[in-house]
């Protein structure tokens, strides 16, 4: 199965190379290959987006050719051969398409960038490898390598004083400067996602009054729990992490109780 996020990354990518991004473009970019980072933290992503400068560039190159230049003997099967392992599924007669439009050239930078951008892509997959199919990593060993990242902090969660959830413990781990991280969570009870949903709240008072959504969550089994945080916006200096249990989907605004707490140290 595609990954949508890794898809839409690379198209961010190639939009930036060939015909620039607006801001909107920029932060969607930005969140996305921090989101990646976290997904996928073995992979250097910011490798990726030179490959991509670098494809681009050559793609570049080989439009700016003179209008009658053929395709390089060879270029055109190699590219036919390639095509039976792009990820994206592309059919040959697509690809059959794009070497006859290089071909022929005699079409406007302006009409070109459709094709300059799907060239990109399948050099790119071609020359670098590109899998868009992977699997993020499980989320212990997400978490292991958050724990050997500079700036990643512990905080025990309190006692609780909310009947029935007396006996939870556990802690939330985080790195504000990845804005990542995860909770361990001990004999919280479990939930019907059905009636009702657990949901994370990291308090900044240096950003808002209201806390920040750190994402719901479920929890059908005994013991302990492995929970991804998933801020919604960026945290800027964390106070405390707090969790509700809310209607299926969370809230915007929560009107508690306060469950769980973790208080971050001063």
């Amino acid at each position: 199965m595609s990954n949508p996020v890794i898809n839409r990354f690379y198209d961010l990518l190639i939009e930036q190379a060939t015909s620039g991004l607006d801001d909107a473009g920029k932060a969607e970019l930005n969140n996305l290959q921090l989101q990646l980072q976290r997904e996928y933290p073995d992979q250097d992503w910011v490798a990726e987006t030179e490959a991509i400068e670098l494809t681009t560039a050559a793609v570049d190159c080989a439009l700016a050719a003179p209008a009658d230049t053929e395709m390089p003997a060879g270029m055109e099967q190699r590219l036919l051969q390639a095509i039976d392992h792009q990820p994206d599924g592309r059919e040959s007669a697509e690809l059959v398409d794009i070497t006859q439009q290089l071909n022929e050239r005699k079409a406007s930078r302006t009409q070109w960038l459709g094709w300059y951008a799907a060239a990109a892509s399948l050099v790119l997959a071609i020359y670098f490898g590109v899998e868009r199919t992977e699997q993020p990593l499980p989320p212990d060993q997400q978490l292991e390598s958050i724990l050997q990242q500079q700036g990643t902090q512990s905080y025990a969660w309190a006692t609780p004083t909310e009947p029935g959830y007396e006996q939870v413990s556990g802690d939330v781990i985080w790195n504000n400067e990845t804005q990542q991280g995860f909770m361990r969570l001990v004999n919280l009870p479990q939930n019907d996602p059905a009636e009702s949903q657990y949901q994370l709240w990291i308090v900044d008072p240096s950003r808002d009054q209201h806390p920040v959504d750190g994402g719901v969550f479920d929890v059908s089994g005994d013991g302990e729990v492995l929970i991804p945080i998933d801020a919604k916006l960026m945290v800027a200096s964390p106070a405390a992490f707090a969790i509700t249990r809310e209607q299926p989907g969370g809230v915007v605004v929560s009107a508690g109780p306060l469950l769980v707490v973790a208080a971050v140290d001063a």
